[in-house]
């Protein structure tokens, strides 16, 4: 995959990690048009943050949603059995 300017794009996705970002585009790819090469048709850009605790992180996601050329901004966390509440 070429380099990705997300500037560009209107909706982002923060995952946690690779297999998250890979996972995610795949699934887009078999429900939407999702050209191959980077490009402005791209319908959102997924950015990879490293971890949980980089998504987390005070302020990252505030300053993010800010972005001027934001309009959706999505994240995906996935599960984890040691946040899990008792009932």
């Amino acid at each position: 995959m070429g380099k990705r300017d997300k500037s560009i794009y209107s909706r982002i996705l923060m995952v946690e990690g690779a297999d998250d970002l890979f996972s995610v585009a795949h699934l887009m790819k078999a429900h939407v048009d999702w050209p191959d090469e980077p490009s402005d048709k791209w319908p959102v850009f997924i950015v990879d943050a490293k971890g949980v605790d980089n998504i987390l992180e005070s302020g990252r996601l505030t300053a993010a949603i800010k972005e001027s050329h934001v309009q959706t901004y999505g994240v995906i966390l996935g599960r984890r059995p040691e946040c899990q509440r008792s009932l």
